[in-house]
């Protein structure tokens, strides 16, 4: 430990810069900070990362299914492996008949972010897409997106489907939080048909008010000591 150097910090941190996410890279630059208090290496800084504010686009209750249905075929069963199983892009495009036993009930890979081997069962609407996919039967290997696109697939090709698609469905884009109207709790029940979303932290929770046409009308965080939970669910929102 003595030959280690800031430069040797530096490179892995540069390293991680390079191969995992921001999210993750806070995650490991936590780990190693401690790594070199524990040493009482107190020469060695390790840099800090920004905590990561990109809201993620999540599809709304049904807009799957009017995605699949104006997808073309390999798009159709990109969709469907990733809705079923939950598995990363990368992972859903190499799914292959080698991947699968005999009877399409199971899945059996090594993910290629994590390196860990899953085993994960097949739901009966991906075993009629896989069992479905053209391609001939004895290349094994071949990816059942592949098979349905005729040609390998890349990442760009998946970028721009999905922008025909969203476009397609008309999807509103992603609600920008400066845009939001400033409406009080009082306000927002009086109206009628509302939905609301909740993500419950350990510190804070964050909710999200909808108004019938699917419009977000509200979007905050507040202190789960100041509000609890049950306040929140009973409608006292701030």
């Amino acid at each position: 430990m003595a030959q280690l150097s800031q430069l040797h910090v530096e490179a892995l941190q540069a390293k991680w810069k390079k191969e995992v996410a921001q999210g993750t890279r806070r995650g490991h630059a936590f780990c190693l900070r401690k790594i070199l208090a524990f040493l009482n290496r107190n020469d060695l800084q390790a840099e800090k990362v920004k905590r990561s504010h990109t809201r993620a686009a999540k599809a709304a209750p049904g807009e799957i299914d009017r995605l699949i249905a104006v997808s073309p075929p390999w798009l159709r069963c990109l969709l469907t492996i990733a809705a079923l199983t939950g598995m990363r892009r990368g992972d859903c495009l190499a799914l292959s008949p080698a991947h699968c036993d005999d009877d399409l009930t199971v899945i059996s890979l090594t993910q290629a972010k994590t390196k860990i081997a899953v085993s994960l069962p097949v739901a009966p609407g991906l075993q009629a897409v896989l069992r479905d996919a053209p391609g001939p039967a004895t290349s094994a290997n071949i990816p059942y997106v592949d098979r349905y696109a005729g040609k390998p697939v890349t990442g760009s090709m998946v970028d721009n489907a999905m922008i025909d698609a969203l476009e397609a469905i008309e999807r509103r884009p992603a609600v920008d939080k400066s845009s939001t109207v400033t409406m009080s709790g009082k306000e927002i029940l009086k109206q009628r048909k509302l939905t609301i979303g909740m993500d419950l932290g350990d510190r804070s929770t964050r909710y999200c008010v909808l108004d019938e046409a699917g419009d977000v009308i509200l979007e905050r965080s507040v202190a789960r000591a100041k509000y609890p939970t049950a306040l929140l669910l009973a409608g006292a929102l701030p």
